[in-house]
């Protein structure tokens, strides 16, 4: 049965950076659509029968969703997905404290890699599941006024970086009076 997917994990030391990246990929209604799947979970199941030594990393995330949803359990160590992302990216392995947004790209990066693997193997297309729920294009235009020449470019992402504004600070001037008695400057702002 499946649960709601509130799960604590545990924390494998210095790994609060990995559990908040998989705690908003577990909560990513699209990847789950995906990913717990019948296709996904046999060509999972069917790898896990096989003499293969490892899973690859997008079988690793298949089976921490599955965990995380279907195991009536309040917490659950995910061990074998981080040790599954070291292999890719050594800089993750255990009690090294890393950066959050590294992690999610290298992640998305290598489980579209593999994606594209799989889908060559079966002679579909390589669109990815990867590049339909966290991809997008970047249209960027150059429009030259002399000329009018335009230079259109189109750059694929995963994610964009954007600036969190600051509030809005109200300006004081402050006048400096003549005589330079700060007290007398305050006084007249």
């Amino acid at each position: 049965n499946k649960t709601d997917g509130l799960k604590g994990l545990g924390n494998l030391g210095n790994t609060c950076y990995f559990n908040s990246v998989m705690q908003n990929l577990n909560h990513t209604k699209l990847l789950q659509n995906y990913l717990l799947t019948p296709e996904y979970i046999r060509y999972t199941i069917n790898n896990l029968n096989s003499n293969s030594n490892s899973l690859n990393l997008t079988q690793n995330l298949i089976i921490f969703l599955s965990s995380m949803w279907y195991l009536n359990c309040a917490t659950y160590n995910p061990r074998h997905l981080i040790e599954a992302i070291s292999e890719k990216a050594p800089q993750f392995k255990y009690n090294h404290q890393e950066d959050a947004h590294e992690l999610l790209r290298i992640l998305l990066d290598s489980i579209k890699t593999e994606e594209i693997t799989r889908l060559k193997s079966q002679s579909k297309t390589c669109k990815t599941f990867i590049d339909e729920i966290f991809g997008g294009e970047l249209k960027s235009t150059i429009h030259c006024s002399e000329c009018g020449f335009k230079s259109i470019t189109i750059e694929p992402f995963f994610d964009l970086c954007l600036p969190i504004p600051l509030p809005k600070q109200e300006n004081i001037n402050i006048r400096k009076n003549k005589n330079n008695n700060n007290n007398d400057a305050f006084d007249n702002y």
